[in-house]
């Protein structure tokens, strides 16, 4: 069955565009052949990935005549408001931040069904993917820990926890790492909730115990982020 970008809210894209059920993930360039595809003033150039909410394309924005990356809500889930919210939650945490190691967001918007915004295209993979193929040196690894402490740390004195670190949420170019995805981010100073009580939201295998028990007793904080960017460390040194 086709998981391509006319399923993701693309409409308007052919189906020879679309990437099969198994066939390799690796970036689909669009040929030049083919026609220029659009989504309002950005042009696709090539889908880079999908996570749990959105799927990811490399664009230009013609209007400012630059590259970013576009990320749009998978159809099936904009039918949803509660999905709706935790986009949009996505875009507002993320907006709210402006640190050289977190990824940058620029916009955020809807064209006909399709729900995006826009962010910083980072040259390279994720953590995640250079872990697979390799185990990173002691001092790389510490150099990039560093890094991504202050980043979170900045985050967090803007009070917002990032609730789902891990190497998949890590953007690596040369050596400088970027933290993304802020769609479970966690304002600490807003009160309106998007879960249910006792809700566990996060990756099970960084998630920190007070996160993964899941209750208003021993609720999230800042050191459960902490403890995640521990259990991604010791995968750096452990591959």
């Amino acid at each position: 069955r086709p998981a391509c970008a006319h399923r993701a809210g693309f409409g308007f894209l052919p189906e020879r565009h679309c990437q099969m059920d198994g066939e390799s993930t690796k970036t689909q360039e669009i040929t030049k052949k083919e026609p220029k595809l659009f989504l309002g003033r950005y042009e696709i150039l090539a889908e880079v990935g999908q996570g749990g909410m959105g799927r990811v394309y490399k664009v230009k924005d013609t209007r400012l005549d630059r590259i970013v990356a576009l990320k749009v809500l998978l159809k099936n889930l904009a039918l949803n408001e509660e999905n709706l919210q935790r986009f949009m939650r996505e875009a507002k945490s993320n907006a709210a931040l402006r640190h050289p190691n977190i990824v940058t967001l620029y916009d955020f918007g809807r064209v006909k069904d399709t729900i995006f915004l826009t962010m910083d295209f980072i040259e390279g993979g994720s953590l995640e993917e250079i872990l697979k193929k390799e185990r990173l040196a002691f001092d790389v690894s510490c150099r990039i820990l560093i890094k991504l402490l202050d980043a979170i740390g900045y985050a967090h004195s803007k009070n917002i926890i990032h609730r789902d670190i891990k190497p998949s949420n890590i953007l690596i170019q040369g050596e400088e790492p970027f933290v993304t995805d802020f769609g479970l981010a966690k304002a600490l100073n807003n009160s309106v909730k998007l879960s249910q009580s006792g809700a566990i939201l996060g990756t099970p295998c960084y998630m920190a115990p007070e996160q993964a028990q899941g209750t208003s007793e021993n609720p999230v904080n800042q050191q459960s982020d902490i403890y995640s960017l521990g259990a991604t460390f010791y995968q750096m040194l452990t591959g």
